[in-house]
């Protein structure tokens, strides 16, 4: 009986098979000394590393902060939840990676004003990861209240680029660009950490008939440089935003 709740089975579950109550599971795990699973553990479907989020002092849990930040979702019954466009699918995979994750990657269509989205998304319900993310600043209905998380200085650009991946645009136009959108802490914030390495006038602006902010950097020598500062010596990023940065920095003069 013991055996069969240690292998993942409820004390209920693992009591009937031999014949017994659940009552009986639980004094025999007391009587043992054996720790019973939380009830989060207990109602946990799929195994996920619920520690990560504790402690900001890697660069993928800086990144992963901070794409959360921008993309992810977080509801009252402890679920976050972070949803890309199809093609980004494979980020999903690098996501549920970092967190040791098993839980399933579900494909499905949105559709909104008669057009088809196709889209990913995954899901995740703990206790202790949605504690840890709020600590972070990553609360539910974040969209406009979102600031900043003090994060590690030396792994500050990994938390930038994160939000860069889930919220910015990088693009050429009559010449290279990147921007972020999002509150106007946000905004302000990454204003804040490009001009301690390049100067720039670019200025916060709200977004016409909406309450977000955005912020952009422009020019073949600016935007390359931001860049290079956000993606190198990095081993996590969004792949088609990785690629544009690349780009970008070829043509820095």
């Amino acid at each position: 009986m013991v055996r069969l709740y240690l292998a993942g089975n409820s004390a209920a579950k693992a009591a009937a098979s031999v014949g017994c109550v659940k009552a009986t599971c639980l004094r025999e795990l007391k009587r043992l000394g054996i720790t019973r699973r939380t009830l989060s553990e207990a109602g946990r479907k799929y195994i996920v590393d619920e520690t990560f989020f504790d402690v900001i002092d890697t660069e993928e849990k800086a990144y992963w902060l901070g794409f959360l930040t921008a993309d992810g979702s977080l509801y009252d019954d402890n679920t976050i939840s972070l949803w890309l466009v199809r093609k980004d699918r494979r980020h999903l995979s690098k996501f549920k990676r970092a967190l040791k994750s098993k839980h399933p990657i579900h494909d499905l269509t949105v559709t909104y004003k008669g057009k088809k989205y196709p889209q990913s998304r995954i899901q995740i319900y703990s206790r202790q990861l949605y504690k840890s993310l709020q600590k972070c600043g990553v609360v539910p209905r974040k969209t406009f209240t979102c600031r900043p998380f003090d994060v590690p200085t030396y792994l500050v650009y990994h938390y930038w680029r994160g939000l860069v991946d889930g919220d910015g645009c990088i693009g050429c136009y009559s010449s290279w660009e990147i921007s972020l959108a999002g509150t106007k802490r946000i905004c302000e914030g990454f204003r804040a950490w490009v001009c301690k390495f390049a100067k720039s006038k670019a200025k916060v602006r709200k977004l016409a008939n909406t309450k977000c902010y955005k912020v952009s950097f422009n020019g073949n020598r600016l935007a390359p440089t931001i860049l290079e500062k956000l993606y190198a010596n990095s081993n996590v990023w969004l792949n088609r935003k990785h690629k544009l940065a690349l780009l970008s920095m070829k043509v820095k003069p």
